[in-house]
């Protein structure tokens, strides 16, 4: 019995060679011609595939960064090839690297949060590169949690996240971040106003006097002088971080001026079913007074008016420049 089971084994064996060698040969005597024929492709076809292909050891042009959505991880592609070539923990523990679950990343994590707590999940979706001159210098690229209102600071040398925090004032973020024109601040915005302080008001009653959106600039430090030298050093300083308090809009996309327009932050918002436009300049702001609300610098609405800014709280503009 045992020698007949032999016996069928190697048969086996010897049928299942042959097959691989007949496939071989019948593979490599097709033609471009032959497949094209056979798959009914055209030469636009053809074309487009060889546009993607990258041979083993090829690298690709540009790398795409993408933000995953409620997973709270970040994937790298490779393009044109389309490879996945790292899944990155940021806002929520990722297996298979271990982020979240070694020390230092859960350290990280928990410090990234004002209860101490370990989200599980995210809401990122639009990064910011970093920028030297208007120009995107390849250092660094930030994130922002819109489920949890956290920013992140990533490294692009070996895709890793630097540094996660928490916004003390917003409870909900617009899922998309800014960077000025040399990095020197980073934009993240309330999405939906709510209380800042007491996180408790009555919306119906309370709605126009309590509840608040705003406008954060946290300062970036990558210099020289103030971090040495390396592509890991660049970390954003909350103690002179600023918030500019807003009526209570609800925000969407922004962007931060450049060259000409250095100093403007424009972005989109709405109340009342109706659409606006606000701007204003960072570098004016700069040089109101704060007030401390849950240990965060503000700048209060009424500051700004009082500083001789125009400010329609519901007009169709808002204009702080």
């Amino acid at each position: 019995m045992k020698h007949y089971l032999k016996q069928m084994a190697t048969l086996t064996f010897m049928l299942l060679m042959l097959c691989v060698v007949l496939s071989k040969e019948a593979h490599a005597q097709q033609t471009l011609a032959d497949v094209k024929k056979n798959r009914g492709l055209t030469d636009n076809d053809v074309l487009s595939a060889v546009k993607t292909f990258m041979p083993r050891g090829g690298r690709d042009e540009y790398f795409a960064f993408v933000g995953s959505g409620n997973s709270g991880t970040m994937i790298v592609y490779g393009l044109p090839s389309m490879r996945i070539y790292k899944y990155v923990g940021v806002f929520s523990p990722e297996p298979w690297q271990g982020y979240g679950f070694d020390d230092e990343s859960t350290l990280m994590l928990k410090k990234g949060t004002t209860d101490n707590r370990l989200p599980g999940y995210g809401n990122m979706h639009y990064p910011a590169l970093s920028e030297t001159a208007g120009k995107y210098d390849g250092k660094y690229l930030f994130y922002t949690d819109g489920a949890n209102s956290r920013v992140a600071l990533l490294g692009l040398d070996d895709f890793e996240t630097k540094q996660v925090l928490m916004h003390p004032l917003f409870i909900s973020t617009f899922p998309g971040v800014s960077v000025t024109q040399n990095t020197e601040y980073v934009i993240h915005t309330s999405q939906f106003p709510a209380p800042w302080e007491l996180r408790e008001a009555d919306p119906v009653t309370e709605f126009e006097s309590k509840f608040k959106s705003g406008v954060t600039l946290w300062k970036f430090e990558d210099t020289e002088d103030a971090a040495g030298t390396g592509h890991h050093i660049g970390r954003m300083i909350k103690e002179e971080s600023f918030t500019l308090e807003l009526p209570p809009l609800t925000l969407g996309f922004f962007d931060a001026g450049r060259a000409s327009s250095h100093g403007m932050v424009v972005g989109l918002a709405s109340y009342a079913g109706k659409s606006y436009v606000y701007t204003y300049d960072f570098t004016k702001a700069m040089s109101l007074k704060t007030k401390k609300v849950n240990d965060f610098n503000v700048i209060s609405t009424q500051d700004t008016i009082e500083a001789t800014y125009y400010f329609d709280v519901l007009g169709i503009i808002i204009t702080l420049a």
